[in-house]
């Protein structure tokens, strides 16, 4: 193989483009694929919200202006009892027809781990006879918000629609299922940029705005909680936020599952990157239909130029059969005026003849007579060769005229005959070329759709182990969660008895110390019984009763005391069996402790394998979506290279009929001329070796077009394979991420 052979340009340059197209499919699976954080997400939300309100305010401000009145009473009463200050008071019809803003009563609790929940509370506005559809209205528009705040990040929770307050610091709160309405519900969004608004000049009216203390906090009951919570829409977030409240206050920990949700899940952008390219195969299906119908028409087009170039074929094999008869004729002619030639020819040499012999034989006048009548033929003679002479003369001038003109044309014809059939020769050239770029190409298809087969049943082969595996895991983790509840009851035995073996080692401990006690008191009596003998031998004589009253004594105490013993001796062999019982029962735990730590080990270690495996497999799919990608950029590519050479193929044919038109007006003048019949019918016979070459180009074309529809019919099969084999990755992956959060939550419990 040399470095010149197209065989080895094809293979270098489908390996070049191939690495140059997983260079740009990894930077822009790097660069494009970007996930906005939850921060971010929050930031927008606020963002948005805050351009609404201010278009809002602006559309509030621009149909009602509001008119600022002189300075109210003092003696303005809040919701709590407490006395407002003079500047915040407007007019009372105003404030309740455009919702204006009233400073914000900011509730802040002494404990830090508790939220902070700012509640907006509209004043009771005393009229002089206020109408009940007023006190309607009024009851409508006082609503109060809780703001539930998580790591100081406040969002808005609509808490309860409250009664009118005017002095009453212990009123009773109303449930939002019952004052709500439906025109209510749908004035929610009113209500929110309301809400914003009321914020909004909370801040800035927080100098004059006064704080309430934690014994005027009013208590919101569980149950009105609880409806409100179920009555109240919430954004993802906002659920986010609630639970991590919740945790928070309960003490515990944050679970996983909000921890993965906020972070971005890489199933998910799996999954999400499967339905690009799921998109995008279906966009390369429909463009390979519309080849396909391109391929279609321009079959039919070949279809009717073929049918044009046999009508052509019929129309000059009938106007050659028509030359044939017409040269045929004017050959006869031609014969016929030949004999007529030589016919008057044989008679004027019989004329010349019979006058010689009248000469001979005639007398002198007869033969001036004759050479009179001789000088006269002479003379007609010599006008009719003179005549003859200057018709042939002309008519050979006419003919080398002739002659010369359908030489030059024949050395114009020979020239584009020559032209034509370099062109041809050239084309052929492409065309064998080009049969060995597509053999090449059928062999380097082949070959990928055998490795790419090979892998696919490589990956299906690996894809059951890993569910056989997997199976056997999920078996092994149920088997080691028994094993987990079964540690946990042995471990709160082994405490028990432990706490039981120090009880048991203390009992023992103060039984050592009392036998301790009882061999010294026993020693010790030992040696006054000695005492007391010695005593007896000397006194005997003396104290007999005594002795005796002493004996009785002395004997009462030695059996009390040897029955303590006794007591204590048992007391310690029976602890002593308890202890061995208990050790033997420690020992046992030990080892049972050491077996499940090892099942803990190797559910561990399975897990591990298990995700190392299910890198491998997220690995194998990145690479099958690659080579996937190859393979639709090859197609791409082989069809842009088909459609050059048919567009080629087209411009060739559209230049030889050109030339097809050009020779039949050429033999359209050539039928004017019909002298020269032998050079008319090589050029007939060039002219029909053209037509031949130009049907073997139509039939190479013809097997050019169904060999690309094999081809299209093949990358079809193949694509319809492989999104089969997509499909079913997708499910094996949901049924992986399933068992994953099974497993989880599992670990979780």
């Amino acid at each position: 193989m040399e470095f010149y052979d197209p065989q080895m340009l094809a293979v270098m340059a489908f390996g070049g483009f191939m690495f140059i197209s997983a260079i740009g499919i990894f930077l822009v699976s790097t660069f494009s694929m970007k996930e906005t954080t939850y921060e971010e997400a929050l930031a927008k939300q606020r963002k948005e919200l805050e351009k609404a309100s201010q278009h809002k305010m602006e559309k509030k401000k621009k149909e009602r202006p509001v008119e600022k009145k002189g300075k109210g009473k003092r003696g303005e009463e809040k919701p709590n009892g407490k006395t407002l200050e003079p500047d915040l008071g407007l007019d009372n019809t105003d404030s309740f027809k455009d919702a204006s803003p009233e400073p914000v009563l900011i509730i802040e609790p002494i404990a830090s781990q508790l939220p902070v929940t700012s509640v907006s509370v509209v004043p009771q506005v005393e009229k002089s006879d206020p109408s009940p559809k007023d006190k309607k209205k009024k009851e409508k528009k006082y609503t109060t918000s809780n703001e539930l705040v998580s790591d100081g990040k406040p969002k808005e929770v609509p808490v309860s629609a409250f009664p009118t307050l005017r002095s009453q610091q212990h009123s009773p709160f109303i449930n939002l299922a019952t004052v709500k309405t439906s025109e209510d519900l749908g004035n929610q969004e009113e209500l929110k940029h309301d809400r914003e608004s009321k914020k909004k000049t909370s801040v800035k009216k927080k100098r004059e705005s006064t704080t309430i203390d934690d014994d005027s906090i009013p208590y919101i009951p569980y149950k009105t909680l609880i409806s409100i919570i179920r009555n109240t829409f919430f954004d993802e977030s906002e659920v986010q936020e609630l639970i991590e409240i919740l945790t928070k206050k309960a003490g515990g920990a944050q679970d996983p599952w909000l921890v993965a949700t906020q972070k971005g899940d890489p199933i998910a952008v799996l999954k999400r990157q499967l339905e690009d390219k799921e998109k995008q195969l279906a966009m390369e299906h429909e463009n390979a239909t519309a080849v396909k119908t391109k391929l279609n028409a321009l079959t039919k087009e070949f279809a009717s130029e073929k049918a044009r170039t046999i009508t052509t074929e019929n129309k000059w094999k009938e106007q050659l059969q028509a030359q044939k008869q017409e040269m045929s004729t004017v050959e006869a002619q031609m014969q016929a005026s030949k004999q007529q030639y030589e016919m008057q020819i044989q008679q004027l040499q019989e004329k010349i003849q019979t006058l010689q012999e009248q000469l001979q034989n005639g007398t002198n006048d007869q033969l001036a007579h004759l050479q009179q009548e001789n000088c006269i033929l002479r003379d007609a003679l010599n006008q009719a060769t003179s005549q003859t002479e200057h018709k042939q003369n002309t008519e050979l001038a006419k003919l080398l005229q002739d002659y010369n003109k359908l030489s030059k044309e024949l050395t114009e014809k020979m020239e584009v005959l020559q032209e034509v059939e370099e062109q041809k020769k050239a084309l052929e050239m492409k065309t064998v070329a080009h049969e060995e770029q597509i053999h090449l190409l059928q062999i380097s298809q082949k070959e990928s759709e055998d490795l790419l087969q090979e892998s696919l049943d490589d990956v299906r082969e690996e894809l059951c182990k890993s569910q056989a595996n997997y199976q056997h895991l999920q078996i092994d983790l149920e088997k080691a969660k028994e094993q987990q509840f079964d540690f946990a009851e042995l471990q709160s035995k082994l405490l028990c008895s432990e706490t039981e073996l120090k009880r048991k080692v203390e009992e023992c401990n103060n039984l050592h110390l009392k036998l301790s006690d009882a061999t010294c008191i026993n020693f010790q009596l030992e040696e006054r019984i000695k005492s007391v003998e010695a005593l007896l031998e000397s006194s005997q004589m003396r104290d007999a009763e005594k002795n005796k009253d002493m004996q009785e004594t002395n004997g009462a105490e030695i059996r009390c005391l040897l029955l303590r013993l006794q007591e204590s001796s048992t007391q310690a062999s029976t602890l002593e069996d308890e202890v061995s019982k208990l050790k033997h029962m420690v020992e046992q735990l030990k080892m049972e402790n050491n077996d499940l730590t090892i099942s803990l080990r190797e559910t561990n270690e399975a897990l591990r394998t298990l995700q190392a495996k299910c890198d491998q497999y997220r690995n194998i799919l990145t690479e099958t979506e690659r080579m996937l990608k190859d393979l639709q950029k090859r197609m791409v590519e082989e069809q842009q290279v088909w459609q050059e050479k048919l567009a080629v193929s087209e411009e060739a044919l559209a230049k030889t009929q050109d030339l097809v038109y050009s020779l039949q007006v050429e033999l359209e003048k050539l039928r004017c001329d019909r002298k020269d019949s032998a050079y008319i019918k090589k050029e007939i016979l060039q002219l029909q070796e053209t037509l031949d070459n130009e049907k073997k180009l139509t039939k190479d074309l013809g097997c050019a077009t169904t060999k690309l529809k094999e081809l299209l019919k093949v990358t079809q099969e193949q694509l319809s394979k492989e999104r089969e084999a997509v499909m079913k990755l997708q499910k094996q992956l949901q049924n992986r991420e399933e068992n994953e959060g099974i497993a989880k939550e599992g670990t979780s419990v």
